[in-house]
């Protein structure tokens, strides 16, 4: 993978099917989708998703999609497993498109090959479609036509699921004013950090793709942020960048869609396409050129009206332009008077807002300790709070360093960060719950890391050398870990495993003897009991092995117990008469 000539990135696979060797093996251009609506079509702004939310798993290798200890399996089986996933979870609508019997998935060349071949009436040349799809078009069409590339500039172009018959085939994908500023290389190493950290400066140094990748994130980050309101804890909210000032910035004031040094041209596009940008650009100068016209007739014909009615004003007379202007003055102030009087008046609902349209340029607004209100009560967070799912450590303490940007009502918020949360601060017992259980254990150890000070302004570069640092303190108090997992492993385990891993139940049962000596002293809930519990069944076994009714309370039973005993001893001391009970 590496960046093209200009607007596109360029993959080119190890080896094929049909390759082993990779000697034969074509260059592929792939490029954005930069238009409304169409943003999850978007392959720059996918893929860097992909690397940011994973990043921590590609410490160690180059390849892309694969679990660290996985089977490797082709492309083809990875995506047709994948579609039999999103087939069987909405079976009721797949089923009112296709037989389920004849639901099979070959790969992803034939789907693609049918598109560009039928997507416009001018497609790609065969032989550009032949070597996209590394199929074989005949001994000596191999050897004298291995090359391609504007024929696949074209087709990739037509693979972004562009409209090939409109003048919006010709944009170019987001880019960035000037690619070497400051605030630009810091919203990379912040967004890429693991990739940039182990494959920057190498013979494979992928900054220029990470560059164009970052651009597009940017310019879909409205519906980003939309995607997050709707479904809260979606994993778009572990990307760092989205909780950073830096991208209102980056938004507003370094993100261009015009030409310059960093994308000079737009390639792969054929020529019908920009004559017909050139017909759509007339066709505007025209309509410039019909409106002011119309308007110099409107704007001359409302200045000699104008005159007219000045000179009957002077002259103390009354026409009907007079008259329908004092009869509009009193139709305002009647209305004015009106909505005075029914200010009391319930508010009707809120207009639907879709959720592109949330914005990402402008500024997260730091909420109250009583900036929300429902369920009868003031809150710090939105109601439709969630913690997200799934998060690896470097993204957590991220979290619960710097806190959050969360959208509520179309407006971004930024949450205060996570280690300030307590229970009271959120409505949800699950939310409660999972703050306990999975984020706390975890980040309270790398806290205890020595002479670990919270300064009052937490920067990027403070969250990445405070993680090396609680990470080393972290080996010394449960190294077990890493001596029986692979890094690879460890770079895929979520808050919620890493608290589990932790707990002292399992330091005990696992860890090396320098674990258990620095664990510190046992807690009244960490003693064992001091006297054995029984637990008295009563009830028949059902014949499934399910226990009717169980009476797990062997304290009740101890008291009956002693209650019997002392009875007895008053009976045998005072002739049987026994206590009033």
């Amino acid at each position: 993978m590496k960046r093209g000539i200009s607007d596109s990135i360029v993959f080119k696979y190890d080896e094929t099917k049909m390759d082993k060797t990779g000697e034969f093996v074509q260059e592929k251009n792939v490029y954005s989708n930069p238009l409304k609506g169409q943003e999850h079509l978007c392959a720059f702004t996918a893929l860097g998703c992909y690397l940011s939310i994973y990043s921590e798993q590609l410490e160690g290798t180059e390849r892309l999609f694969v679990c660290p200890g996985s089977k490797y399996r082709t492309a083809a089986q990875s995506f047709s497993l994948q579609i039999g996933e999103i087939a069987k979870r909405y079976f009721d609508t797949v089923r009112s498109y296709v037989r389920l019997s004849h639901f099979n998935i070959h790969g992803l060349r034939k789907g693609s090959g049918t598109h560009v071949a039928s997507a416009t009436t001018c497609p790609p040349l065969f032989m550009s479609i032949a070597c996209r799809g590394e199929w074989s078009m005949g001994k000596i069409l191999d050897v004298y036509f291995q090359f391609a590339a504007g024929g696949d500039y074209y087709l990739g172009q037509l693979l972004s699921l562009k409209d090939p018959n409109s003048v919006e085939f010709v944009l170019p994908c987001p880019h960035w004013k000037d690619p070497g500023a400051p605030i630009v290389l810091d919203a990379i190493e912040l967004t890429f950090g693991k990739v940039l950290l182990f494959h920057g400066e190498t013979e494979h140094d992928p900054m220029g793709v990470l560059s164009v990748l970052l651009a597009s994130m940017c310019h879909h980050s409205s519906w980003m942020f939309g995607v997050c309101q709707k479904h809260p804890g979606h994993p778009f909210s572990k990307i760092p960048l989205l909780s950073s000032p830096l991208l209102q910035e980056l938004v507003s004031k370094h993100l261009t869609m015009e030409l310059n040094h960093h994308v000079p041209i737009i390639t792969g596009i054929p020529p019908h396409v920009e004559q017909l940008r050139q017909l759509d650009e007339l066709k505007n100068h025209c309509i410039e050129i019909k409106s002011a016209i119309k308007s110099f007739n409107n704007t001359l014909e409302e200045s000699v009206s104008k005159a007219i009615d000045s000179k009957v004003k002077e002259s103390g007379g009354i026409n009907a332009a007079i008259l329908d202007e004092r009869i509009r003055e009193l139709e305002g102030t009647l209305l004015a008077r009106l909505d005075r009087l029914s200010v009391g008046a319930q508010d009707g609902p809120e207009p639907h807002v879709a959720v592109e349209d949330v914005e990402a340029s402008q500024v997260p607004i730091v909420p109250k300790i009583n900036e929300f209100f429902y369920k009868g009560q003031y809150w710090c967070v939105p109601e439709n709070f969630e913690l997200p799912k799934e998060t690896k450590r470097l993204n957590g303490w991220r979290m619960w360093l710097c806190g959050q940007v969360v959208v509520s009502k179309n407006v971004t918020y930024k949450l205060k960060p996570f280690r300030l949360l307590t229970g009271k601060d959120l409505h949800k017992k699950s939310v409660e719950r999972e703050l306990t259980t999975k984020w706390r254990p975890i980040f309270k150890m790398m806290e205890q890391c020595p002479l670990f000070d919270i300064p009052q302004h937490v920067d990027g570069s403070f969250v990445q050398s405070s993680f090396l640092v609680a990470t080393e303190f972290l080996k010394s108090r449960a190294g077990y870990i890493w001596e029986k997992k692979d890094d690879r492993i460890l770079s895929t385990w979520s808050v919620g495993t890493w608290s589990r891993m932790i707990q002292r139940g399992m330091i005990e049962k696992h860890g090396t003897a320098a674990d258990k000596a620095v664990l510190p002293d046992a807690m009244a809930r960490n003693q064992p009991h001091k006297e054995n519990r029984t637990f008295v069944v009563y009830g028949d076994a059902r014949a499934d092995g399910h226990v009717g009714r169980l009476n797990k309370t062997p304290r009740r039973l101890a008291i009956d117990q002693r209650r019997e005993t002392a009875a007895d001893a008053f009976g045998d001391a005072f002739g049987g008469v026994v206590p009033d009970t």
